[in-house]
């Protein structure tokens, strides 16, 4: 039953405590309690340093839900353009980001030594991933449209590539025209994963 005005640090990190382990609270309403302190304590009390030290706890991160092969399947079955089929069966088959996948150039490409190099991925560093079974696939796109431009994979216009919002708009497409109840996006990661919500 005091005034906040008259408590410090100490008292606001027992709280968060309590919350934390006697009231068992998650982490998204421990960050609330955050939010509303840091609030209280910079703009309405005007003493900013009470609360500068104050984390956020870390939220846990659900495992994303991964489509079965028969979504999988059925989904490719859908797409009826050579362009999209290619650039997500590479990015599907290979774990690439579909950014990854849209900034390829067929010298990225080694089917020698069955690589795919990807050049400024995450982080700005380049990689060299599997070609695996897609090869097929690349190959007869890369026969049968000979794009002009310096990517496999050209947008609108010839020397620039295609973009990753292009690559989601089909994928949406294609689910629903494959009568998906779920919803597939292309994630991070490049596997073709389920929203948990």
């Amino acid at each position: 039953m005091r005034s906040p005005a008259e408590m410090g640090e100490t008292e606001i990190r027992k709280f968060m405590l309590h919350l934390a382990q006697e009231r068992k609270v998650s982490a998204f309403t421990q960050s609330t309690h955050i939010n509303a302190l840091k609030f209280l304590y910079r703009i309405t009390l005007r003493h900013p340093e009470v609360v500068e030290r104050l984390p956020h706890p870390k939220r846990p991160l659900p495992l994303p839900k991964i489509l079965t092969m028969q979504e999988v399947l059925a989904l490719f079955t859908a797409i009826q353009s050579p362009k999209y089929k290619a650039i997500l069966a590479i990015a599907y088959g290979a774990g690439l980001r579909i950014s990854e996948a849209c900034a390829l150039k067929p010298t990225d490409i080694d089917s020698q030594r069955m690589l795919i190099h990807v050049r400024r991925g995450k982080g700005n560093k380049d990689r060299d991933v599997l070609l695996g079974e897609t090869l097929l696939t690349l190959r007869e796109y890369y026969r049968n449209t000979r794009q002009k431009g310096d990517y496999l994979f050209p947008g609108q216009k010839p020397q620039n590539p295609l973009i990753p919002a292009a690559i989601r708009k089909v994928l949406k497409k294609v689910a629903a025209k494959a009568g998906l109840s779920k919803k597939a996006r292309p994630t991070p990661g490049a596997t073709l994963l389920l929203p948990t919500s």
